[in-house]
């Protein structure tokens, strides 16, 4: 790992005084694409995302400080204390320079100084050396199954009146994401007695959750047919202990669209 300059600097994004709108411009600068104006703003919202908790690490340019890494944190209720970043990235042209373990690591003593367990994130198994050097371990695995609309229909699926998930509902993704998720963009989708939550998402509609869990081939299935051939269905966090779910949605067509570890490192 190369070690940083000694002209970098990590401070919270409160401490360098960004605005929501400071931090939208570095992450798009480091992850360029197309994307809604608010997307950010969502994302920020949704993942329960601070300013106290998310860091930027800077470097001294002249009389200036340009942002050169960025790491997204914050602390989710539902985690318990735990903070969970939510975006780390280099700008490129600056990567493999040691900034993004400098930004994560700065991220982790904030987390212990706070008083926090520590600090929980998803990361591709690609980056698994990565977090490894910075102490984490891998506590569990996460695949994101997807298929495309079968419907002729342009109608979303499901309910829009009916927005409450069941209570004690273990969430795959997080419980604020489906309560930060705008009302207009989610809608409770049903079939027999189970029920599954459906945001819509830049490239389609996200199935967050479902109860109970054990029906979430079936319930997909079923609200598959009722998604517009012009847009896709993706499953969020479908765990490859599930072999029973798993066959039957790779037997009826689906694919994996992505695979996540689950990766904490105690403070």
């Amino acid at each position: 790992m190369t070690t940083p300059t000694s002209d970098a600097l990590v401070r919270s994004a409160a401490e360098a005084g960004a605005t929501l709108e400071e931090l939208a411009g570095i992450y798009r600068r480091i992850f360029p694409g197309r994307r809604a104006p608010d997307w950010f703003a969502q994302k920020w919202r949704r993942e329960c995302l601070g300013f106290e908790a998310s860091r930027i690490l800077e470097l001294e340019r002249g009389d200036a400080r340009e942002a050169r890494a960025l790491v997204l944190a914050g602390a989710p209720p539902s985690l318990g204390g735990w903070w969970r970043t939510s975006g780390l990235g280099v700008v490129p042209g600056w990567r493999r320079r040691g900034l993004g373990h400098a930004c994560v690591a700065a991220t982790g003593r904030a987390a212990a100084e706070a008083g926090a367990p520590g600090l929980q994130t998803l990361g591709r198994p690609a980056l698994w050396e990565f977090y490894a050097e910075l102490g984490y371990r891998r506590s569990g695995r996460l695949e994101h199954w997807w298929a495309p609309g079968r419907s002729e229909r342009e109608d979303p699926p499901g309910d829009e009146d009916e927005l409450s998930p069941p209570v004690g509902l273990d969430f795959p993704w997080l419980a604020e994401a489906w309560s930060g998720t705008r009302p207009e963009a989610r809608r409770i989708f049903a079939h027999g007695e189970a029920r599954a939550g459906l945001s819509r998402e830049a490239g389609g509609w996200l199935l967050q959750w479902c109860s109970p869990a054990d029906a979430l081939f079936e319930v997909a299935t079923a609200a598959l047919a009722e998604v517009s051939r012009n847009t896709s269905l993706i499953i969020y966090g479908v765990a490859p202990a599930a072999t029973r779910t798993r066959d039957a949605l790779s037997g009826a067509g689906w694919r994996i669209a992505q695979v996540l570890d689950r990766l904490i490192c105690e403070a």
